[in-house]
């Protein structure tokens, strides 16, 4: 028998790791809430219309960054539920900038996926140093 151990084992009944990994896993839940709501509300009605009107030309525009952010909630969670600290912080870092840049076009619906990217990273970060 291989005993194996990695950084998961070594905290895993630390309350501050839980919090850090589910704060993270409601990030990405958050991210994918709000790629959803960008789908729904300014990508999937005025895709297929014809006309010139802004709505439908930033159709494709807004289909794209929504896809963006629905890759980045993933890895959010994925990475958060790892615990790969340093790639969390790399993507808390990517969603905290696309949504100030693009704070009054898609940015009010990816605010409270960044703000929980960075708390989880936070959280894992002062959980780390701790142990």
């Amino acid at each position: 028998m291989v005993n194996v151990t990695t950084d998961r084992d070594r905290a895993d009944g630390s309350r501050l790791n839980l919090v850090g990994r589910s704060v993270g896993v409601l990030a990405a839940l958050a991210g994918l809430f709000g790629a959803g709501y960008l789908l729904v509300t300014s990508a999937i009605p005025y895709l297929f219309v014809d006309g010139t009107t802004l709505a439908a030309e930033n159709a494709p525009i807004i289909l794209f960054w929504s896809v963006v952010v629905a890759a980045l909630s993933l890895g959010v969670g994925y990475w958060a539920w790892t615990e790969r600290v340093w790639r969390l912080w790399g993507l808390a870092v990517a969603a905290s900038m696309l949504s100030v840049l693009s704070l009054f076009s898609i940015g009010n619906a990816i605010v409270p996926f960044a703000v929980l990217s960075v708390l989880a990273a936070t959280l894992l970060t002062v959980e780390r140093r701790a142990t």
